[in-house]
């Protein structure tokens, strides 16, 4: 009976675990290029190396108008701007690896407490655990392949592009 347990139990937590990763993975954020309302970065002609950000309130051909921090709109003239930069999508690599390594050692931890119980429950779900605190660093590292870099989408004439694009 005690062998045929510790067979079955490492099968269902790998089947849970490639589950929820899975789950994880479906419920990623992608990135959205749509300019209206969205978050934009323009520099001035006054100040050129200067990021502004900007969440846009609406557009026309003579002026951007950005809504700022607590409800402030900023009115630019098409006329001051000398470029308008569309963010990428950049993944929190600090959130990635400290969600992998907290679920790790949640595991070790209700190991623990398994152990008190049954010695032959607690150890699958130890190495489980022992996985997932080892695996947290590949986590982080895996978390800046999706990412998108920065996109100009207008640059005044005569202009140069005075900021890094990211």
């Amino acid at each position: 009976m005690a062998h045929r347990i510790i067979r079955t139990l490492p099968i269902v937590l790998a089947l849970t675990l490639l589950s929820q990763t899975h789950a994880v993975a479906q419920g990623l954020p992608t990135p959205s290029r749509a300019p209206s309302g969205g978050k934009l970065f323009i520099t001035t002609m006054a100040q050129p190396t200067h990021r502004i950000a900007c969440r846009v309130k609406s557009f026309t051909t003579d002026q951007l108008d950005c809504k700022g921090p607590f409800g402030i709109t900023r009115i630019h003239k098409s006329k001051d701007l000398a470029a308008i930069i569309q963010p990428g999508y950049h993944a929190s690599v600090p959130l990635c690896f400290l969600a992998v390594a907290s679920a790790g050692a949640t595991l070790v931890t209700g190991a623990v407490f398994l152990a008190s119980i049954t010695v032959i429950g607690a150890v699958p779900v130890a190495i489980a655990g022992g996985i997932l605190l080892l695996m947290a660093p590949l986590a982080a590292a895996d978390a800046t392949d999706g990412d998108d870099s920065d996109q100009l989408l207008y640059l005044a004439p005569g202009q140069q592009l005075c900021v890094k694009l990211h």
